[in-house]
């Protein structure tokens, strides 16, 4: 009963109490889930990536080559629009299925996951020492492919502010 002052009370006890069961199972499943993090386990959630099976545990053979051949030709020189135009002319949907972009070519490649790397909140996952977690899953590219590709990404970024529209006046 809400309309007393005892009933307040226990109201508000009884959502204190609630409050705090939350907050213990989240730091319980935040403690599991970094856990496994650390011990290299696949930890599920969110959209499945590319390259990837649904439990993130085997490689799609398919989606397997484009991402190999995506790397050659970053690496090599090519640039991400152009990779994506082939890709869209070619048909190749993301995992998804929807049609690539720049951004979305980006992100898959500089997916640690395909390293054998675990990452988390954009950040690598470290042991004790400081060093990366080795993932349970085979990966997709050497380690050193992947930091070559690294190292490509952002040398295959033009910034151009000719869309703007903006005025420029040199003098």
């Amino acid at each position: 009963d809400l309309t007393t002052a005892q009933g307040r009370a226990a109201a508000t006890l009884f959502g204190a109490i609630a409050a705090i069961e939350v907050d213990t199972t989240a730091e319980r499943v935040r403690a599991r889930n970094d856990k496994a993090r650390r011990d290299g386990a696949v930890t599920n959630g969110g959209r499945r990536p590319y390259g990837w099976t649904l439990n993130r545990m085997r490689q799609v053979p398919a989606e397997v080559a484009v991402i190999t051949e995506c790397a050659e030709r970053l690496i090599g020189g090519e640039s991400l629009t152009a990779v994506c135009r082939d890709l869209n002319r070619r048909e190749i949907p993301t995992s998804g299925g929807k049609r690539w972009d720049v951004a979305k070519l980006r992100d898959v490649l500089s997916n640690e996951r395909h390293a054998g790397r675990l990452s988390h909140a954009g950040r690598t996952v470290t042991d004790t020492a400081g060093k990366p977690v080795k993932a349970a899953w085979k990966p997709i590219l050497p380690s050193d492919v992947f930091d070559e590709l690294q190292a490509a990404l952002p040398a295959r970024r033009v910034v151009s502010d000719v869309w703007t529209g903006e005025r420029r006046h040199l003098l």
